[in-house]
């Protein structure tokens, strides 16, 4: 092998490894939510954005289970904290200037689900759900300021 190919080896193998790293820091549905959270408060700029949009995508899947078993105020509480969550996901992405636009697809996305639970439940406790919609629409719209903004 000459030393040009050992060359062009040694890139090809440092960008591979330089495509892996963010892979390994992605979420797997197998890590738990409170170690998934506590990794997302440790990270910084698009990176914080990504895990809190998946630790409030599961805890809304969460808070479905729990008004599905019945325990209505369980799926409040985890509706609020979905919500809390998406807020930091939004404002990370915001203040890093990073992941703005996939950070604005899943907190639709996380909306567009929240709809779809609301309109499984009763009366009676739709309302907060409605509320966390409306605070999700306006998280967007601010999201789509400054994506457009650039």
């Amino acid at each position: 092998m000459t030393m040009r190919h050992r060359r062009l080896h040694l890139v090809l193998l440092a960008a591979l490894l330089a495509a892996a790293l963010p892979l390994a820091a992605l979420p797997n549905d197998d890590e738990p939510l409170p170690k998934l959270k506590a990794r997302a408060e440790q990270a910084n700029g698009g990176h914080r954005a990504d895990l809190f949009s998946e630790v409030a995508r599961r805890e809304m899947e969460a808070a479905d289970q729990n008004f599905t078993s019945g325990d209505a105020a369980k799926a409040h509480d985890l509706v609020k904290t979905a919500l809390s969550d998406a807020e930091k996901a939004a404002n990370a992405a915001i203040e890093s200037h990073q992941r703005l636009k996939q950070t604005e697809i899943h907190l639709r996305k996380l909306r567009q689900r929240t709809e779809q639970i609301r309109r499984t439940l009763s009366v009676d406790d739709r309302p907060q759900l409605e509320a966390a919609e409306k605070r999700m629409d306006e998280l967007l719209q601010e999201m789509l300021k400054h994506v457009f903004a650039k």
